[in-house]
């Protein structure tokens, strides 16, 4: 799916988009912020990796990637690949995994001699859900390209039904089933003089939600809370030598931290909390040789 694929069709999130794909499963955890995973043919979503302009996500905790918090508004291509894609410069982790979902972000373009461009979006829905962002490009120069874009998402999730007990029929709402999310992201583009490309991308996500859990009769307690944070900072170097030969260098840095709290008597002290964390360094570089033109 291309940007323009992705506004006709009305998508709105990365999952509705990801559904579009034959052969794959989505599993949704949790209503609107809530974990979304992508799993190939079943596989299972461990089995799925993620590639975000190029460079592999990757979470040790889980071991699948959420890829609801990504946002639909900067990006400008969507493709899955079952088993090996045309693209013989991905890495090794890539290819060792048995389905890729490329999300390749928009870099920034003008038209009409332009060096600046802002847009404000604001979305709005039912349950307290408010969806604001802004993006702002900038041209530094004839070779230099500045994108910065924030979004931030909120819901309180209470939505009412109906609890069926026996012949009793009580009204309800859910409860502990709120989100706060937002995220941030800068990328700057420079074009050599021997159009090898280099790309860096710096990206920051936090969020707090509740987690509801199941509805129980005569009980309507629900204190479960997670936080989420992850920050990155990416870099890739693309120079094509000649027809023949390519060279791409990759560099990522990555902190997630991950906060479960739960509070109740069943727990020493009343509550309960594990606290995760992951810090990575990576590095990849690939070279293509193609002795005949295709």
């Amino acid at each position: 799916f291309r940007k323009e694929d992705l506004k006709n069709l009305g998508l709105q999130n990365m999952g509705d988009a990801v559904k579009r794909f034959a052969g794959t499963n989505v599993r949704d955890y949790g209503g609107i912020g809530g974990l979304k995973t992508v799993s190939v043919r079943n596989l299972g979503a461990a089995h799925t990796a993620v590639s975000y302009d190029g460079v592999a996500i990757s979470n040790t905790q889980a071991g699948q990637i959420d890829i609801g918090r990504f946002s639909l508004d900067n990006v400008s291509m969507l493709s899955l690949a079952i088993g090996h894609e045309d693209n013989m410069l991905q890495s090794a982790r890539l290819f060792a995994s048995a389905g890729v979902l490329n999300i390749e972000t928009e870099k920034p373009h003008f038209k009409d001699g332009r060096n600046t461009l802002t847009q404000v979006q604001m979305r709005g829905g039912s349950f307290g859900y408010l969806t604001p962002s802004i993006r702002h490009w900038q041209k530094l120069g004839e070779r230099t390209r500045l994108s910065i874009e924030g979004n931030y998402q909120g819901a309180d999730g209470d939505y009412p039904f109906i609890l069926k007990n026996g012949t009793l029929r009580t009204e309800e709402r859910r409860i502990n089933s709120d989100i706060s999310s937002y995220q941030a992201e800068t990328n700057l583009t420079h074009t050599f003089r021997d159009n090898s490309e280099l790309s860096t991308k710096v990206h920051y996500f936090h969020s707090e939600r509740g987690l509801p859990g199941a509805v129980i009769l005569y009980n309507n307690e629900s204190d479960e809370r997670l936080w989420d944070e992850n920050f990155f900072v990416q870099s890739r170097y693309k120079k094509v030598f000649n027809p023949k030969w390519t060279l791409q260098a990759q560099a990522k840095y990555n902190y997630s931290w991950n906060r479960y709290e739960d509070t109740g008597a069943q727990y020493a002290g009343g509550k309960q909390t594990d606290t995760n964390r992951q810090q990575e360094y990576y590095l990849s570089a690939s070279v293509l040789y193609q002795p005949v033109e295709g």
